[in-house]
């Protein structure tokens, strides 16, 4: 260590440190000599899962004599699990009290540098949008990426009267993704939806939506395939695969009456609904409808440009895996976003790109003794598509 220059480890230490902060607070603790070469390249990428987390960096920022660049920040106001997360648990004014502070004190500190920002809230829809307005009125000048998830819907973000706006400045973003429960897209919410995203940027050429609710989802879709038909990405008639029940049929692009949500020079487009299920209730759902939405997005995967339209295909809730994450089941959770998060950080796909679904789980056999005949193998049956999931329970619905 004592031969090799410092700019070789300083050099070293600007690649290491690209994780959520763990390879930089482990050089912290290596010996003096590492912990000042490495210093101004420690807090390069962070990631705060928890409120503790949150409170503990501005209360070190605060401390700190030297200024560090952060280009990357992740930041989530309560992880589950673990589900109790608040410092009060019956105090429900710590959001206001002591999150809030400690984000404005951080978010100060990182926003001239920051590059990439994500932020997952899990709290409630008011408190939710409270997080999210915060983060949003401080200005970032080299922003390229940005990454809202959060509970609560367009409206209660961003006004739905024409004209409302936020105060936000990002010149220079690039890539926005916008995971909320936009409520069928009614008439408030797509105007505020609208004005958000002007509001943000009205130049991004990277755009996403995914959908944290199923409630009006064929709306949605009618939405984004006119929207995507008057920008030439898809064309304004679809031809759809027959059900069981139907005919041949076809999907034709509305009229775009409204303000578009697209900006004008936009380059790609990204779409994920909330996941199927295969419940069924008259009372409070369509099964036909949510049938109709993954049969016209899947249409819309195979007919536009691969390079500037990508499907996020959801799997079903039952077939998921959600030990980790219980957020899975509302769609866009945790460990997915962090994950995405930390692949951009890398220059990956992240949120961008369509993920392989895992490999089912396999029981782990116990070996067998020493000479004693080896059992075959059963083969695993087939994996059922989703589209035929759907059309059994219809069959069966139709029966009973």
């Amino acid at each position: 260590m004592d031969r090799c220059p410092p700019e070789i480890h300083a050099r070293i230490f600007a690649y290491a440190c690209t994780d959520d902060g763990t390879t930089g607070c482990s050089l912290a603790r290596v010996s003096r000599y590492i912990r000042e070469v490495s210093l101004p390249y420690q807090w390069q990428c962070i990631a705060l899962a928890g409120f503790k987390r949150v409170v503990q960096l501005a209360r070190e920022i605060e401390k700190s004599r030297i200024r560090r660049p952060v280009f990357h920040i992740f930041l989530c106001d309560r992880h589950s699990p673990p589900p109790n997360c608040y410092p009060h648990t019956e105090d429900r004014t710590a959001y206001e009290l002591e999150l809030l502070p400690a984000l404005s004190i951080i978010l100060g500190y990182v926003s001239e540098s920051l590059e990439t920002l994500s932020l997952f809230s899990d709290a409630c829809f008011y408190d939710g949008a409270i997080a999210v307005r915060h983060v949003l009125s401080f200005p970032y000048p080299h922003l390229k990426e940005l990454t809202i998830r959060a509970c609560c819907t367009p409206r209660q973000l961003a006004g739905f009267r024409p004209g409302d706006s936020l105060p936000c400045e990002t010149p220079n973003l690039e890539r926005l993704h916008l995971a909320l429960p936009y409520h069928g897209f009614s008439s408030d919410n797509l105007q505020a939806t609208h004005n958000l995203i002007q509001s943000i940027s009205s130049e991004v050429s990277h755009l996403r939506f995914t959908m944290l609710d199923k409630w009006g989802s064929r709306r949605v879709v009618e939405v984004v395939h006119a929207e995507l038909a008057a920008s030439r990405i898809l064309t304004p008639v679809l031809d759809l695969p027959p059900l069981d029940w139907e005919c041949p049929s076809t999907a034709t692009a509305c009229p775009v009456t409204w303000d578009r949500l697209l900006p004008d020079g936009l380059r790609f487009f990204a779409i994920q609904p909330s996941p199927t299920s295969t419940f069924y209730c008259s009372c409070c759902m369509d099964l036909r409808g949510d049938v109709d939405v993954i049969r016209i997005l899947e249409r819309m995967s195979v007919v536009a440009d691969k390079d500037r339209f990508a499907y996020m295909d959801r799997r079903p809730i039952r077939a998921r895996k959600c030990r980790m994450d219980p957020l899975e089941v509302a769609g866009y959770g945790f460990v997915e976003a962090k994950n995405d998060w930390q692949t951009r950080v890398k220059n990956g796909g992240g949120c961008w790109k369509q993920k392989d679904a895992p490999d089912s789980d396999m029981e782990s056999s116990e070996e067998e003794p020493t000479g004693s005949p080896t059992l075959p193998l059963l083969s695993s049956r087939p994996q059922v598509s989703r589209m035929s999931k759907l059309r059994r329970v219809v069959k069966r619905w139709k029966m009973w």
